[in-house]
């Protein structure tokens, strides 16, 4: 079973990130992350991989859609 998955617009899932970030964590905190991330080099692949592995995107959506359920 194939199942369309829709790409979120960027913008969209910064803003998301962001909200949830500040909504969990505080401003301080998020405020913090945010200032010690922005300044480190970061091999997307590499993070990628030890996130994910080797799931799809299917897999991952899944995973995500699970998740909001519960």
């Amino acid at each position: 079973m194939t199942k369309n998955l829709k790409i979120p617009k960027i913008e969209e899932v910064k803003i998301e990130v962001i909200q949830t970030l500040i909504d969990q964590l505080g401003v301080a905190k998020s405020a913090y992350f945010f200032r010690e991330f922005m300044y480190q080099k970061l091999d997307y692949l590499e993070i990628k991989d030890k996130i994910f592995g080797e799931k799809t995107a299917e897999e991952i959506y899944d995973e995500i859609k699970k998740k909001r359920e519960e």
